[in-house]
């Protein structure tokens, strides 16, 4: 039964199920009146959701997965909102977190799915390789890892940025069986995949500081006004500042004209020394290996969702095109790395952090 607080919400702007939802969330967030709720976007981790009550537009994620216990996660969430706060006021444009009512982060309903809201930033999504964007994402990076905040205690850099140890020769009997058409070339490339998630874990950390750790182009929005906003700040936490920069340029390998114009940008900002060699993509290889190996379990498995697969068939036939091999990866790393170093060297010493 709905509450009364929702009211009546617009005709058509949401299904009974959908309208149903949209007063919980307003409820539990104290938003006003329901007017519509629609989803706007996904990830691989959740769905996002405009809702516009008599109050405002919020943007409500709903996660689909649930592995920590309910008070580790909505702990390491309140931490987050911290840290976005701090971002915010030293000049990082992010949207503002709203509590629920009983000032948690997270509320969750009967099935025990998590949801949460912030304020809503209207926008279109760059293309991931969008100089432009990805420019901007590395100017708030410098600035995010400017502020050198240290990790809150016993935090330690998750294993999914720092190591792969796929087994790409099982995961490709499956795809085999399955009978995916992508299967021979992740047949063709496993054992390449392997010595490179081998690399990419032997390389060790540099001096750890509190990172966004998902900083991508397409994790921003360029408003009708010309402003940008940095979104889903769920993985903030301790990382190497110079590895999650090498994480947003791999975007960009082979190109070494593009990579050094973005490098440069970062060095201008203010950012931190980067590696001169592939150890600059280190976690930028972990992450897009761990990926792959995630979307296609999602594909190999009978049982996924079919909303799921959607999602992960372009994922897996794209990384399996794109994701560079060792020596690719150390001739744009030092291309990047001095392009930065280089530009660090020009600034005053009055400049920036």
């Amino acid at each position: 039964m709905l509450r009364p607080l929702c009211g009546t919400p617009s005709v058509g702007a949401v299904t009974p199920e959908a309208a149903e939802t949209a007063c919980w969330v307003a409820d539990r967030f104290a938003l006003g009146r329901v007017r519509s709720m629609g989803r706007v976007a996904r990830g691989a981790m959740g769905e996002v959701h405009r809702l516009v009550t008599d109050v405002g537009a919020y943007a409500v994620k709903r996660g689909f997965w649930r592995e920590d216990p309910d008070d580790a996660v909505e702990s390491i969430a309140r931490f987050e909102v911290g840290f976005v706060e701090r971002c915010r006021a030293a000049g990082v444009p992010a949207p503002r977190p709203v509590r629920a009512a009983d000032g948690s982060v997270i509320a969750r309903d009967a099935a025990g799915t998590g949801w949460r809201v912030h304020h809503f930033a209207r926008g279109a999504v760059p293309h991931r390789t969008d100089h432009t964007a990805q420019r901007w994402v590395l100017e708030q990076g410098a600035l995010i890892h400017g502020l050198a905040l240290e990790p809150a205690p016993g935090d330690a850099v998750h294993e999914y940025y720092r190591t792969s140890t796929v087994d790409w020769s099982e995961l490709a009997e499956r795809a085999e069986a399955a009978g995916a058409d992508w299967a021979p070339g992740l047949r063709a490339r496993a054992a390449e995949l392997t010595e490179l998630g081998a690399w990419a874990t032997s390389v060790p950390l540099g001096d750890l500081v509190l990172c966004h750790r998902d900083l991508k182009a397409d994790n921003t929005l360029l408003g009708p006004d010309g402003l940008r906003w940095l979104l889903d700040w769920d993985d903030v936490g301790a990382h190497d500042p110079a590895r999650e920069v090498g994480t947003v340029l791999i975007h960009h390998v082979p190109d070494e004209a593009a990579l050094g114009a973005l490098a440069t940008a970062y060095g201008a900002a203010g950012g931190v020394e980067l590696p001169e060699g592939p150890e600059l993509f280190a976690s930028g290889a972990a992450v897009w290996l761990n990926f792959l190996a995630g979307q296609v379990g999602v594909l190999v498995d009978p049982d996924s969702e079919p909303e799921h697969r959607e999602f992960a068939e372009p994922k897996v036939r794209g990384l399996l095109d794109d994701l560079p091999g060792l020596t690719v990866l150390g001739r744009s790393g030092r291309v990047a790395g001095q392009a930065a170093n280089r530009e660090r060297g020009r600034r005053p010493l009055t400049m920036g952090p």
